[in-house]
């Protein structure tokens, strides 16, 4: 077999069993890759670092088993900025772990028991800004970092460090955040901070490092007056004048953000904060115990802009309580035990609140004018007061507010209460979660607000969407939200409008799960061009229409898990371009065809677990494809991994093997039939193309030949002698030179020649066709005079098939060419039977020169032959 011939069968074989993914993912690269700059290995049970693309800049590597990094773990990696190694078991790094890392800025190593680092270990790494070692079991803070000279953040949370020494941090500049926060120091003196004195430090936590603030020396804060940002959490207080004591040392400093969370702070009276400093600008007293929150107890902090006093034991608010905090714009008052509050209580922050949080106050008395005062506030959360009714005078002086949670209330809205939202009609944010009356969509959308962009009506009792009067027509709603809206246990078909959501044209985010949905009309997400986040999980959808997501070219997010889908359709996602996740979890799915692979390639994540596949040939597409790929990462359950997650389902002997495992003999040899055929193909193709080439006009006869037999035509006598010597073939433009020289030397000068010219022996009234033929077969000879005009009219080609017809049914050569003219050989190009005949027959030219016509007319009659001698054509 040729080398043309090899590459074709080659070729076809390897297409046919050529993988759909180019790449291929094995124990050297068993990670998902994005663009090849991203590559995710995390939660794949590796205990060793795989190669990867140079090109790398970000690596995943959380969640695996790593247990040590060697020397050049990450070779080749020099562009790479972040690395995360976070969740191994890491218990040591040799000195060389890291090199050729010079660009990387962030490495996260949370989580491991590593508990030595080696002093060089962190050299390479010359632009690293962003450090995490929270949970490594670290005893000391490791002299490595003293090398990162860029180093702004770093994390040394939850180790087991001892001393709250500071000093391997001097001479960082750039330094700006430190946690060391649930390291229990036992003590901290004034000297563990001395180095942060002039530094550039604008956060530390030392949450949980000591017992009780008596443990931190007097005067170890002082050092701290450049941080910006302090955190005492789960520091102990032992009374007021204590605290006083310690924040008495910030009273000059720049702190701006300060926690004193769960420091059982019992907070009764004013003057408690009176030495932090005036800069602060947040303060989160969250799991202390305020009781009574008193007047002027925050006087003297008049840059106060966010106050949270949640989860404090609150019960009452005393009027003149926020005196002094003028420019308070967050005020959270959570999961305390209000239950009532005088409207007056908000007057000092009336002028700049616009976040207030009441939530989760269980037994609330929501009061007409409670908020008159706040005509600034913009967002108010009520979720989870026992509120089990609103009045439109709750919201009254409201104007400005622009999103409002009232969810986990039970609340009863009646419809006949009009105008409940009248003071609130610029609402944009509205969170209803698990409210009983909202029981109806058009009560929704009889409340005129028209400025929603997120609409929540999550775990709402009563059929919510079961409304067939109206479309949805809230034109700048981003978020929809309509879960579980139907009593328990009851499914249906998507039986409202078709277009109940066709006017939200601006909808990113739709959640319409656990709904009971039996199908969904194909036009139902129709026109929703923005959609980028579409859930329908917890439903009973057997299928989907494949024209349903006709108009998701954004679609971004879709989640269809915890259906009854048994199948999919390729057309589903012909349209969905930027499909990155899919979710079809615990689904009733046995097959994916190879077309759906296709559209599937454009996913960065997918989730097939928990389906009831069958492992059959035609399953094998979909495991290999599982196994090969790059770009799509195959989610499954974090605690059983991919081979429990999926698995063969039927037949009963394959039941319960991980697809993982599963190699069947489906080997097709369609690859090398299509070669035999094709090869076949093309050779008979070629033959048929050089027969046709070579031995056209035989062919042709042969055609014609036994056409005219089929059609009953007999062959005509043989004749020794014919009617006219010669049939002249012209253009009509032509009949000058047959009148002024042809006639004259051939009729009229011995030996005479008979011949038949059109204009003058055709018969008037016949078919010029039929005079045609039967002069060509009443004559000896056929003499045809080209010429350009002659060529393009396409008559001599007439001529020509009769005169090839008479040469293969007589075995006579009757044909005779003439050139009166120079003809271009572009023109011949155009007519393959004249170029044919003109490149295998000779022919006369009609000489210019007058002296050598006399040649001419001597060849001329010796071409034509006397009687019925046929001359040789070599003596022409």
């Amino acid at each position: 077999m040729s080398r043309p011939w090899l590459l074709v069968c080659f070729l076809l074989g390897h297409f046919a069993g050529m993988n759909r993914v180019s790449a291929i993912r094995n124990d050297a690269f068993p990670c998902w890759s994005l663009n090849a700059t991203f590559v995710d290995c995390s939660f794949l049970n590796l205990d060793y670092v795989p190669l990867m693309p140079s090109r790398t800049t970000a690596v995943e590597l959380s969640h695996n088993r790593i247990p040590k990094l060697a020397n050049n773990s990450f070779h080749g990696l020099d562009n790479l900025l972040q690395l995360q190694l976070s969740n191994n078991a890491i218990t040591s790094m040799e000195k060389e772990a890291f090199a050729n890392l010079q660009q990387l800025e962030e490495l996260n190593l949370s989580d491991n028991p590593l508990v030595h680092i080696h002093p060089d270990a962190f050299l390479p790494l010359r632009s690293l800004t962003k450090l995490d070692l929270s949970e490594v079991r670290l005893t000391a803070i490791p002299e490595a970092l003293r090398m990162l000279y860029n180093l702004q953040d770093v994390n040394l949370a939850t180790n087991a460090i001892t001393s709250a020494n500071l000093d391997t941090f001097r001479g960082m500049s750039n330094i700006q955040t430190i946690s060391i926060l649930g390291n229990f120091v036992g003590n901290i003196s004034a000297n563990d901070f001395k180095v942060l004195t002039n530094s550039s430090l604008r956060a530390l936590s030392l949450s949980a490092t000591v017992d009780s603030l008596s443990h931190i020396q007097k005067g170890a804060l002082t050092t701290l007056r450049n941080v910006q940002q302090l955190d005492f959490t789960d520091i102990k207080v032992r009374g007021m004048s204590e605290f006083l004591d310690y924040t008495c040392e910030l009273t000059f400093g720049t702190v701006k953000f300060l926690r004193l969370v769960y420091m059982r702070l019992y907070i009764y009276r004013s003057g408690f904060f009176d030495c932090l400093p005036r800069t602060i600008e947040t303060l989160n007293l969250d799991l202390n115990i305020i009781e009574n929150l008193p007047r002027n107890l925050f006087v003297r902090l008049t840059n106060l802009q966010v106050l949270r006093m949640s989860q404090c034991w609150m019960s009452s608010i005393e009027i003149g309580a926020f005196s002094g905090l003028e420019n308070l714009k967050e005020l959270h008052l959570s999961g305390n035990k209000l239950t009532a509050l005088d409207p007056n209580v908000f007057i000092p922050i009336s002028g700049s609140l616009e976040v207030l949080n009441l939530g989760n106050n269980l037994n609330f008395q929501l009061q007409p004018g409670h908020f008159r005062n706040l005509t600034l506030l913009q967002i108010l959360a009520l979720q989870n007061c026992g509120i089990r009714s609103f009045e439109s005078d709750h919201f009254e002086g409201l104007s400005n507010l622009i999103q409002l949670d009232i969810g986990f209330n039970k609340a009863n809205y009646e419809p006949t209460k009009k105008g409940i939202f009248k003071y609130i009609q610029n609402l944009e944010v509205f969170l209803t979660k698990e409210n009983d009356a909202f029981f109806s969509l058009d009560a929704i959308l009889s409340a005129g607000l028209d400025s929603l962009w997120v609409l929540d009506l999550r775990d709402g009792s009563g059929n919510i969407l079961n409304d067939r009067g109206r479309s949805i027509n809230i034109p700048d709603l981003q978020v929809l939200r309509v879960t579980n809206s139907i009593d328990s246990g009851i499914t249906y078909a998507y039986h409202y409008r078709a277009d109940l959501f066709w006017n939200l044209t601006l909808l990113q985010e739709l959640d319409l799960s656990k709904n009971g949905f039996l199908d969904i009309k194909k036009e139902a997400f129709w026109h929703l061009k923005k959609l980028d986040t579409l859930n329908l999980a917890g439903n009973y959808l057997v299928s989907l229409h494949p024209s349903m997501f006709r108009d998701a070219h954004s679609l971004r997010v879709l989640d269809l898990s915890y259906n009854r889908i048994t199948a999919i359709s390729p057309k589903l996602f012909q349209n969905v371009n930027s499909l990155r996740q899919l979710n079809m979890r615990q689904n009733l799915i046995t097959s994916i065809g190879p077309q759906t692979l296709i559209y599937w390639n454009r996913l960065y994540k997918l989730d097939l677990s928990r389906n009831q596949f069958s492992c059959t040939c035609q399953l094998l597409d979909f495991v290999e494809w599982a196994r090969n790929n790059t770009s799509v990462r195959i989610m499954s359950d974090s605690y059983t991994g991919l081979e429990y997650s999926y698995k063969c389902f039927s037949p009963p002997d394959l039941k319960d093997l991980p697809l993982i495992d599963y190699n069947p003999d489906c080997k097709s040899y369609l690859g090398y039939y299509a070669c035999i055929v094709m090869s076949t193909f093309v050779f008979l193709y070629t033959t048929l193309t050089y027969m046709l080439t070579k031995y056209h006009a035989y062919i042709r006869y042969l055609y014609q030949y036994a056409r005219g037999k089929l059609r009953g035509y007999q062959a005509i006598p043989y004749r020794n002698r014919y009617e006219y010597d010669v049939f002249v073939s012209y253009n009509n433009e032509d009949i000058r030179w047959v009148q002024q020289e042809l006639i004259p030397h051939l009729e009229e000068v011995a030996p005479h020649y008979r011949l038949c010219i059109g204009d003058r022996d055709f018969l008037a009234g016949r078919d010029i066709t039929t005079n045609i033929v039967e002069a060509i077969q009443d004559s000896r000879k056929t003499l045809c005079l080209l010429t350009q005009r002659f060529v393009r009219s396409g008559w001599c080609t007439l001529e020509f098939k009769i005169a090839q017809h008479r040469l293969f049914e007589e075995g006579k050569d009757v044909l005779v060419l003439v050139l009166l003219e120079d003809i271009p050989v572009h023109v011949v190009q155009r007519y393959n039977r004249l170029r044919q005949l003109m490149s295998r027959k000779t022919y006369l030219v009609w000489p210019e020169d007058k002296q050598a016509r006399p040649l001419f007319w001597v060849r001329l009659r010796k071409a034509l032959g006397a009687g019925n001698v046929l001359p040789n054509e070599e003596d022409v």
